[in-house]
Formats: C-alpha cells, structure tokens, sequence
C-alpha cells in the first residue's frame, strides 16, 4: 500500500468543515506553516497567558483528518468519502513527561504497522501514523493500540483516534521518522466491550403503530435494529423508503426512536436519523416501494 499517496481531507484551520483532498505526501512533506510553528514553539510555556498564546497560533493552522477522506466533518453530520485505513495516536506532553521524548518516538516507531512519527505543533509532544488492515473497524483498532501502550505504562490521548473526524494539527519535525512500506496491523480477536447503554428509554409499542402496515413496520424496525456496522445505511434508506413510499403513519417516529434506541448508532444518531428522514419523505413524495 503507497499510503503517503492515499488522499485524505486538509483544512485551512480547524473551524473549516469542507477542507479539500491532500495526499499524505503533502501534508507531512509541503503543506506545514513553518512560520507559525516556529513562533509557537518560542512561547513561554510559564507564561501565565501561555493558553491564550497558543491558541491564537492553532487556531491559524492548517488541519487534517488522517482516518479518511470526508465531505464534510461539519458536528453531527459527519459525512465519509472513503477512509485511509490510516489511524492516528497523539502521546500528549503531561502523559509522556517521564519518558525522553525523541526515545519515545524511536520506540513507537519500532512498531512494524507505525508510518510516521513527528513532533505536535507545540513540540512538547509527538504523534503517530499507524496503518491498519480493516479501516471500518477504527475505533477497535484504536482502544486495542491504547490497551497494549498502556500494558507498557505508555499513555495515548484515548481522545484522538477513535473517529474518522478527529483531526491533526499539520506539525514539523526536523527529526521525523517515516516508513514508507508499513505492514498494516491485523488483529484476530478484539477484546469485547460492553455495549453502551442508550439515554433514552422509549420503547416502540406494535400497538402504537396504527393502520394494515403495523407488521411491515415492526419488521422494519428489527432491520434497524439488527443491522450490523458497514450495513447500517443502506438498511436504514432501503427502510426507510419502503416505510415512506407505503406512507405508514407513525413510521418515522418509530425508526428515529428506534435509532435512538440502538446501541450501534451510538454518538452518530444524527446523521442517521437525518438518513431515514430524507429517505421517508422521498419515499412519501414518489410512492417508491422497494421489493425486499
């Protein structure tokens, strides 16, 4: 895989939400602010205004999501063109503050599947790019890599990573490390997590559901709730069409609770309600009904 020519999304400053496409090659070779980092870097991290400093440099400088390519990372409607099947792991300066630094970096690097290594925009820490071999499981492949760091009593920030929105500062470091043939990493088996539990407590009664759908509704509904991550939108179109172009009444309240109601669309809810919305009422206006 020539993965420092993989496109991912870069942006203009952290506030943007439309970036545009940028190999990796780009970003971590051409695309940098070395001026600004440079003046950030000068800053005195005892200043009482130190914070207040800093971020008047971040919020100036240039962006990526290095777990993919996005239409949009605007909050709540998050929207994927493909992802790198790169992920990220930032080791934050008052989590690794007992370790030399670029020894750190050495040691991480060593890691077969890690591509690049370098200094954060501050540079009072690091980060890292790791390849890994199913892009759709980032999240596992994330909690899984901050397990075995901290096996070692090595800390990640547990807060990058998990998301393919989640960005990087665009940083510099004479003293970079890079692979440009990383074997991605493969695991067997994840360690299983207990599945979150859900704010809400309505539940779909059948006998709310009026009108001689009822039992093509509550058939629906166990398709949403049933589907599995890489599945998720297309059940929820085809649903919600077939609900929409049968123009069942109630439909659409029951698939957003339902949503709502199922672990897997955890923290991405919205977009998925917006989904099954959009497709009910295409549905609704164009009478479509979809043979199953």
């Amino acid at each position: 895989m020539d993965w420092l020519n993989t496109k991912i999304s870069l942006y203009a400053t952290h506030s943007d939400n439309t970036g545009k496409p940028a190999t990796f090659r780009d970003i971590l070779f051409s695309e940098f602010q070395i001026d600004i980092i440079c003046a950030l870097r000068q800053l005195d991290q005892t200043a009482s205004n130190y914070k207040v400093e800093k971020k008047k440099y971040k919020d100036r400088l240039k962006a990526c999501t290095p777990a993919a390519l996005l239409a949009t990372k605007e909050k709540d409607k998050v929207k994927e063109i493909c992802r790198s099947g790169v992920m990220q792991l930032d080791f934050d300066v008052n989590d690794i503050s007992d370790y030399d630094l670029e020894e750190l970096k050495r040691c991480v690097f060593s890691l077969p599947f890690i591509g690049f290594c370098g200094l954060s925009s501050s540079g009072t820490g690091f980060y890292a790019l790791a390849l890994i071999a199913e892009p759709d499981k980032l999240y596992q492949y994330a909690d899984h890599c901050f397990d075995i760091l901290a096996r070692y009593n090595i800390k990640a920030d547990t807060s990058k990573g998990r998301k393919v929105q989640d960005l990087r500062y665009l940083s510099y470091d004479s003293n970079m490390l890079i692979r440009e043939n990383p074997e991605p990493l493969y695991v067997k088996h994840f360690k299983p997590r207990p599945a979150p539990v859900k704010k809400s407590t309505v539940v779909i009664d059948p006998v709310t559901i009026p009108g001689k759908n009822r039992i093509m509704v509550m058939w629906a509904l166990k398709r949403i709730r049933e589907a599995t991550i890489g599945h998720r939108f297309p059940t929820v179109q085809k649903v919600a069409h077939t609900l929409g172009g049968l123009n069942c009444e109630g439909a659409l309240d029951a698939m957003i609770a339902t949503i709502n109601n199922s672990y897997q669309y955890n923290e991405q809810e919205a977009k998925y309600i917006e989904c099954a919305t959009v497709c009910y009422n295409d549905g609704v206006a164009k009478s479509i009904k979809i043979t199953w």
